[in-house]
């Protein structure tokens, strides 16, 4: 009864958002434990206060009590072994549940996650990087997290799961989802409506941005499917959809396509302009110098902005996927003929596809 009312229920709480992993429900119980024993001292603390003001108050010609006793052991002792136990019993819980999620299953599905200002990238053990983190339900997953940049920390509030993310190591965390979540929109051509992931530690000006979500799967077999079909996408989209995919999961935060200011340079006709750079040299914006500026960005800068903002996405994005940067960015320019584009995906010869649309 008592697990019961503390654990409250599977669904979304005034206090708590809906639990959805193995470890949610230990982790409100601790919570609603704590909230409730605070309650509890508070109003018979409250109440006490309250009858010794009144019980106790100054009446004018009211004879003098006489000195209180010095010393009480019974009192003594109410004060210190109650608050004793409560305070073991909450250590020992709460140990119990840490470990709980601090000891990894030896079985468990390995995920790479890389945070950098300001995006999550998810990385499958057979190569495959999207920008949400997606799973199979009642299967445990362990995050292997490192940083480019800064400190950033991974937090789904339904899993009650968060870790730190730091740069120069590794930080690991694992969960297991109990409920299914997401659904592939395919007017958007994108997952929605999975269980959002922040960033819990300030890392720069988008901060509030650095969002994700964690699609979850209701079988194995089901994720597996998914996994087959987002590892290949030269038989589904054409090159400038897959850049466009690519810059929604790298570069969206810093670089903007419609021509409006940003950390960064706008894509907006920047394919085949001219650039000028702070240490004084121009060149033209073509295929060479964006391969360049996407794995080694600080080699040319471009004037009016400062150094450093740019990470390299060397050993992140293949040179297949660069290859579709570019034609994104050629999309984007008005100094390309767009009649050169790519019509269809680079692995058919014919027909028409459905760009991005998961397979049955």
């Amino acid at each position: 009864m008592l697990n019961a009312i503390l654990a409250q229920s599977k669904g979304a709480t005034f206090w708590m958002p809906e639990q959805a992993s193995t470890v949610a429900a230990e982790v409100d119980w601790m919570f609603y434990a704590i909230l409730y024993i605070c309650y509890f001292f508070f109003f018979l603390i409250l109440v006490m206060m309250l009858g010794f003001v009144l019980k106790y108050r100054h009446r004018s010609g009211a004879v003098d009590h006489p000195a209180p006793a010095g010393h009480s052991l019974a009192l003594e002792m109410l004060w210190t072994i109650p608050p004793t136990i409560i305070v073991l019993f909450i250590a020992w819980r709460g140990i119990r549940g840490f470990m709980d999620m601090a000891v990894i299953p030896p079985n468990a599905y390995e995920i790479q996650v890389t945070g950098q200002m300001w995006n999550w990238s998810f990385t499958y053990p057979n190569g495959t990087t999207v920008s949400e983190l997606h799973i199979p339900k009642d299967v445990p997953v362990r995050l292997v997290m490192n940083s480019t940049d800064v400190i950033h920390s991974l937090f789904v509030p339904e899993f009650r799961s968060k870790k730190d993310v730091v740069p120069g190591r590794f930080s690991k965390m694992w969960f297991q989802a109990t409920e299914a979540r997401g659904e592939y929109d395919a007017a958007q051509k994108k997952w929605v409506n999975g269980f959002p992931i922040y960033c819990t530690e300030y890392c720069g000006t988008s901060h509030s941005e650095m969002l994700s979500q964690v699609i979850v799967h209701p079988t194995r077999e089901m994720f597996d499917d998914w996994l087959a079909d987002a590892s290949v996408w030269t038989d589904k989209m054409t090159p400038q959809a897959r850049g466009a995919q690519l810059y929604g999961m790298y570069c969206t935060s810093c670089h903007s396509v419609d021509g409006s200011s940003n950390t960064g340079p706008t894509w907006k006709d920047l394919f085949g302009a001219d650039r000028a750079f702070t240490d004084g040299s121009q060149s033209k914006a073509d295929e060479d110098y964006i391969r360049e500026s996407i794995y080694y960005p600080q080699k040319k800068i471009v004037a009016g902005y400062p150094a450093g903002q740019m990470n390299s996405f060397l050993g992140q994005i293949n040179e297949t996927d660069v290859g579709a940067i570019i034609w994104y960015m050629k999309s984007l320019s008005d100094k390309f003929d767009q009649s050169n584009l790519p019509t269809k995906p680079p692995a058919l010869e014919e027909g028409v596809v459905d760009e991005g649309a998961p397979k049955p």
